[in-house]
């Protein structure tokens, strides 16, 4: 999957960064997304190897999406 089709799949599922989502599912989105990050560096450090290099990528665009959301709140004010 390259870069635009995450993003094509992160707009087409949850809406554009700044369309905003209520907070805990926001919260629980970057958690899990935090983990899969953790998980996919944890292998590249193990193994450098270029299939754990780009596991990295999608795991780094879904951090930063779900890092950028905007919550209702946010918008309210």
């Amino acid at each position: 999957m390259n870069i635009n089709e995450i993003r094509q799949e992160q707009v087409a599922s949850f809406g554009a960064t700044h369309e905003p989502m209520d907070r805990n599912s926001v919260d629980v989105f970057r958690i899990e997304c935090r983990k899969y990050l953790e998980q996919t560096f944890q292998n590249y450090l193990e193994n450098p190897s270029s299939s754990n290099w780009s596991a990295m990528i999608p795991a780094m665009m879904w951090h930063q999406y779900w890092m950028q959301k905007a919550v209702y709140e946010e918008v309210e004010e």
